[in-house]
Parts: structure tokens; sequence; C-alpha cells
């Protein structure tokens, strides 16, 4: 949910690569904390050929002196923040999403987000024979795809994960391949409908 407002936002496809940070882990337990740097394509909606996203994660905080921006201890957590060229947007998990720095947004009032019911986009979709709902498996795959992705590279710490989305595989880390799926128990196995 929380990759979920840069998605949509900035119409994000699958991660080109990422490099992951953390204070350890092994085999059974996961790091108390990390942090993931992602690099996208760009869109029409970004300024470059490719963007950077950083996770921060399990009060991992990012260090950052932006004009206008609070220091990231003080700002809601969790939350996501789009970081741009003339300002600066704050999205919460739960709450309103705030725009910074203040002095420039004073008096801006945010559009209504309209429907964001998940469920009820589900019923609608089934009743209504209608795949296009707003978690569609077009938008949330690749996003998925990321995070799942993330989870991959924190077990290749300090090493770039490069990805090919249409191989669906790490072109550069060959032993990374190996975390992307598992075989299954006889009677088990995931069928692709087609």
């Amino acid at each position: 949910h929380l990759l979920d407002p840069l998605f949509t936002a900035l119409d994000l496809t699958a991660p080109l690569s990422v490099t992951a940070e953390h204070t350890g882990m092994n085999e059974h337990v996961w790091p108390a904390q990390e942090t993931l740097a992602y690099v996208f394509p760009g869109t029409q909606y970004t300024a470059g050929d490719t963007l950077k996203v950083t996770w921060h994660d399990g009060g991992r905080r990012p260090r950052w002196k932006i004009p206008g921006l609070p220091a990231a201890d003080t700002l809601l957590q969790p939350a996501s923040m789009l970081i741009g060229e003339k300002g600066h947007l704050l999205v919460p998990h739960w709450g309103t999403p705030k725009l910074y720095p203040e002095k420039d947004f004073a008096g801006y009032e945010l559009p209504d987000p309209g429907k964001a019911n998940h469920w009820s986009d589900w019923v609608d979709a089934c009743l209504a024979g209608n795949p296009a709902i707003s978690d569609n498996f077009a938008y949330a795959g690749p996003l998925t795809e990321a995070v799942q992705l993330g989870n991959v590279a924190v077990r290749f710490p300090g090493r770039t994960l490069e990805w090919d989305a249409a191989t669906l595989r790490v072109t550069n880390e060959p032993e990374a391949n190996a975390f992307l799926t598992k075989t299954y128990r006889e009677g088990w196995e995931v069928l692709a409908r087609g």
C-alpha cells in the first residue's frame, strides 16, 4: 500500500534494478531494518529517463536536508513521499496527503480522490463482469513484482539486482533467480490461465 501512491501517480512499471542494505538476517530471520534503492524507468510524469525510489523499513528513516521539507523523523510514519522539483507530497498510510513547502501550497485544496474502496470495486467488477477495477492485475502485477524483487534483493545486500521484466529474471546475479519461484508439491502446482 505504501508504494501504491507512487505507482498510481507516476504510472510506474516494473523496476530496472534494486539494491538492498539491512541490519543483518539469516535463513530464518528477516532483517529488523532495511533500505531498498529502486531504479524505475522514467514516465511522462517524471523528469528523467529513470526514477530513483527509496524504501525505508523497520524504523530506518531518510536523512535529508531539503528546503521546505521537515526532518524525516518529524513526519507521519508510515508514509510515501514524492520529492518533486517544485514541491513535495507526503501520503500517509492513513490520513490526508500533505503538500510541502506548506507556504507554497497555502489555500490549495487537494482534489477529491473519489471512490477508493477495493472491496466494493471487486464486488462491482464481479457483478458487472468487468475486470477493469482499481486493483486490476495489469496494475497490481508490476507493483507486486517490485515489492517481491525487493524481498529477493534483501538476500543479496549491497549488490544491485538488474531486472528484466520481459523474462522475469535477474540478469546480473543468476543465483538470485532461485528465489523467484519454487517447486510446488504435486497437486499444489500453480496453473497459468491463458
